[in-house]
């Protein structure tokens, strides 16, 4: 386990759970977030969806909520080192929590059509960024989605008082540089409008 891990699994992840408790208004900001990520693939809209680090699942059922809208079935499925959030993914239907971490997915290569983190490998030291991203690749058939802090370069901030826990990066760029991808959609949530975070998106396809 990395010392990053372990932080999430203890009390400062108890501590971030309770901090990002989502309301309506979150999770109809985050449904408009991924209608604006979905319809760069509305031809091949994914069934099997995996999500590295999901907290206590917003982001999940806001995906539910739009495959409802569109009549739509969709297979979710959660990886989450923290058991307080946990405790809330149980809680969404049709989600499926699997007990690993982003470093090995116990999952057969391709299981999944896409597979995505949302402010994850921000919280990955820079050195194990390769090893976290390969098993994103791997185990996804065709689309990987990277949702985090943007910085032209690596660079460390300051966290919640801790370091050694929260890098900015240009994630697109190291997906585009260790793997066979093409860029399919890109973005930036400004919070100002979004109402969320200031991230920005990045929409791959495997090209092999």
């Amino acid at each position: 386990m990395t010392e990053q891990l372990g932080k999430w699994k203890g009390q400062f992840g108890d501590e971030y759970t309770d901090r990002n408790l989502s309301d309506d208004i979150n999770i109809q900001q985050r449904m408009m977030m991924w209608n604006g990520i979905f319809m760069h693939i509305a031809h091949d809209l994914p069934n099997k969806i995996l999500e590295v680090g999901a907290g206590i699942g917003a982001n999940l059922i806001s995906i539910a909520n739009l495959y409802n809208n569109i009549q739509r079935e969709v297979k979710l499925t959660a990886i989450e080192p923290n058991d307080k959030a946990k405790n809330y993914l149980k809680r969404i239907q049709h989600t499926k929590i699997v007990e690993q971490d982003i470093f090995k997915i116990e999952a057969t290569n391709g299981k999944f059509d896409l597979s995505f983190t949302c402010g994850v490998l921000i919280h990955v030291r820079p050195d194990q960024l390769n090893q976290a991203m390969a098993e994103m690749y791997r185990v996804t058939r065709k689309y990987i989605l990277c949702i985090e802090y943007f910085s032209p370069e690596c660079r460390e901030l300051s966290y919640r008082g801790e370091n050694n826990i929260l890098w900015s990066n240009d994630f697109g760029s190291l997906y585009l540089k260790w793997f066979p991808l093409r860029c399919v959609g890109y973005g930036f949530l400004w919070k100002r409008m979004s109402g969320l975070d200031n991230l920005s998106w990045f929409l791959f396809e495997k090209t092999h």
